[in-house]
């Protein structure tokens, strides 16, 4: 009876961690929409030359030397 119990929580457990692994997923797909959506907006909040260097994100490692 006990093996059979344990079986049983094992199995339940690997269901349980499929669905929390399809729950991520689906959480990071609507993480990426929703982050398509917001960042236009969030580009014309941003102070121009702010704009400029994210387009040109050279700009950015050209001034990092090693």
């Amino acid at each position: 009876m006990c093996q059979i119990h344990q079986k049983q929580l094992r199995l339940e457990v690997k269901v349980r961690a499929q669905l929390l692994k399809q729950q991520v997923r689906q959480l990071k797909r609507l993480a990426l929409v929703q982050l398509v959506a917001v960042a236009p907006k969030a580009l014309l909040l941003l102070q121009p030359q702010k704009q400029l260097q994210l387009k040109q994100p050279n700009l950015l490692f050209n001034r990092i030397k090693p």
